[in-house]
């Protein structure tokens, strides 16, 4: 069994508790954390302390770090931590280490922000100065706020998807043009299954979404 999770959920009681299990009983498991250093909307530097991996080599689960941007060391790392679950030696973890490519969540403000910087900001400073000032923060402080977002929004620029470092780019660029063109046919391939999933789903409920 393979267990997808973000850093933030390494600091819920679940994981750790699975991981303990896992090792106890040598599960067939792999853990894999996405760590994109946000747990929703908290920098996760702010909430989480120590190393990841370290947590699971506590419980005496073999760990690998790489880099989830990197299409051919995700798999490449993967692989021997799935190979030794087959084996029965026991659960594995690897934590990768990626950048955010989209919100957590549908509507996700700081996604919409990053998208319309102007739309949605101008909303915002519209909320903010509708506000109450003699309530919460001073002028000042709730200032300094709108600013150090600001400057994170700039941040997490860099992370959207289409972005040289866009893993996806990487790897068609590795790949070269006929397995590139391989790529953007099984990609229409999938949306066109996804879009007749839809439409079935759709129809099971008499249209309504």
């Amino acid at each position: 069994a393979v267990a997808f999770f973000g850093d933030g959920a390494m600091n819920q009681g679940m994981v750790l508790e699975s991981l303990n299990l896992a090792a106890a009983w040598s599960l067939p498991v792999v853990f894999i954390c996405k760590d994109n250093d946000w747990a929703i909307t908290t920098e996760s530097h702010a909430v989480t302390a120590g190393d990841l991996a370290a947590r699971a080599e506590a419980l005496g689960v073999p760990a690998t770090t790489v880099d989830g941007g990197d299409p051919e060391a995700v798999p490449r790392a993967l692989g021997a931590l799935v190979a030794r679950a087959r084996q029965g030696a026991g659960p594995g973890f690897l934590l990768a280490r990626c950048p955010r490519l989209g919100g957590h969540m549908a509507g996700f403000l700081l996604d919409r922000l990053a998208t319309s910087p102007i739309r949605e900001g101008a909303g915002l400073l519209r909320q903010v100065a509708g506000a109450s000032l003699a309530r919460g923060a001073g002028v000042r402080a709730k200032a300094a706020s709108l600013g150090a977002i600001g400057r994170r929004l700039g941040r997490a620029r860099g992370d959207r998807r289409g972005s040289p470092d866009d893993p996806l780019r990487r790897l068609r660029h590795r790949l070269g043009p006929e397995s590139a063109a391989a790529v953007d046919a099984a990609e229409s391939d999938a949306a066109r299954e996804m879009a007749g999933i839809r439409e079935a789903a759709l129809a099971g409920t008499g249209g309504r979404p």
